[in-house]
């Protein structure tokens, strides 16, 4: 369309952008909008200009109302009815806002118990560098992004070789050092990077670590110092009586499981990397079970074999035990079997 920009996202997607300079009655604005909307159908390109135009017509009341910011304007079907959504980017300030009263309970219901406005302000600085990885041709990428970044990727490979618990990232130390070894290759001796590819790769590694830093209070007086700590007091319920039952028949192997599962599921938040691992240690245990069990399985068929133990006419005592364990060892196998697809499945999909 006349006027607007097209622009190709590094993964594929297309959007657009909207560059001119408007005279409403109070005031003069230079609008910078920024869409998804498909504007090859008939009557959106008008409709969103219109909606731009509308938008920063309000801003004119607000004597303070920076300059250089972003319009994102999208068209939301909601039944057959059209509603138009919005928002404002200030760059240099790294903050979303509206012109209206906005309630930031979407944004904020991921992290429980957030009342500091250093840790909301960390959620609009979270949102700003999204909406750089959604549309990285609308800024370059500052050569103080880079350095802070790799500040942050240093500490953190030397907090995860010193801690198995860190609270600093959710990466393993493979993946930070090869995270570290690809902004190497950015050329940092610019101030800036046009490259959308650069940009959209540091601003999502960005993203990741200042998300850790907000799901785990950093900078506030209850910070979390490592995954397995509680910040609000995790409370749990009462075993079952089944559970009670049943656990001293099983070596209380109910109750390990049960412990490694609170050590991961802290604060309803649960850690990708921990959770892998209780997979594979899980998946690990299953083999060992199935192993046994089919040596089990193979010392009692040739128990029975046996024509010496036949003389019970299949009623003695230990003739009756070994189909037991015959029995046990053929459902342990089944059900190992069974455990572990649906683990790698699981996994996989992680």
């Amino acid at each position: 369309p006349p006027g607007w920009k097209t622009y190709i996202h590094p993964e594929g997607c297309l959007y657009y952008c909207y560059d001119s300079v408007v005279n409403f009655d109070r005031c003069s604005r230079k609008i910078h909008v920024v869409t998804q909307v498909d504007l090859v159908h008939d009557g959106v390109v008008e409709t969103i200009e219109k909606l731009a135009k509308l938008a920063y017509s309000h801003t004119c009341q607000y004597s303070s109302f920076p300059m250089n910011v972003d319009l994102v304007l999208e068209l939301m079907h909601i039944g057959e009815t059209v509603i138009a959504g919005y928002y404002f980017v200030h760059h240099e300030n790294r903050c979303l806002f509206w012109l209206q009263d906005f309630d930031a309970t979407v944004i904020l219901q991921e992290c429980s118990g957030v009342t500091e406005l250093s840790h909301m302000r960390m959620v609009t600085a979270h949102a700003s560098r999204r909406h750089i990885d959604l549309f990285p041709h609308t800024s370059a990428l500052h050569s103080q992004v880079l350095r802070q970044l790799q500040q942050i990727i240093r500490f953190a490979i030397s907090d995860c070789m010193t801690s198995e618990v860190s609270a600093v990232c959710a990466f393993s130390i493979d993946i930070l050092k090869n995270t570290l070894d690809l902004i190497k290759d950015v050329d940092g001796r610019s101030h800036q990077f046009p490259r959308s590819q650069n940009s959209s790769y540091v601003k999502w590694r960005t993203i990741g670590f200042r998300h850790c830093q907000y799901l785990n209070y950093h900078g506030q007086q209850c910070a979390r110092l490592s995954r397995d700590q509680t910040v609000h007091g995790d409370t749990y319920q009462e075993r079952s009586l089944m559970m009670r039952c049943l656990a001293p028949f099983l070596f209380n192997a109910p109750y390990e499981h049960i412990h490694s599962l609170h050590k991961l599921y802290v604060d309803s938040i649960v850690n990708q990397l921990d959770w892998r691992n209780f997979v594979q240690n899980l998946n690990a245990e299953m083999q060992d079970f199935n192993l046994l069990a089919t040596v089990l399985l193979s010392v009692n068929v040739g128990f029975l074999a046996i024509q010496s133990v036949d003389e019970g006419g299949g009623y003695s005592l230990s003739q009756v035990a070994s189909y037991v364990s015959v029995i046990s060892s053929f459902g342990s196998m089944l059900l190992g079997v069974n455990i572990a697809k649906i683990d790698s499945l699981c996994y996989r999909c992680l």
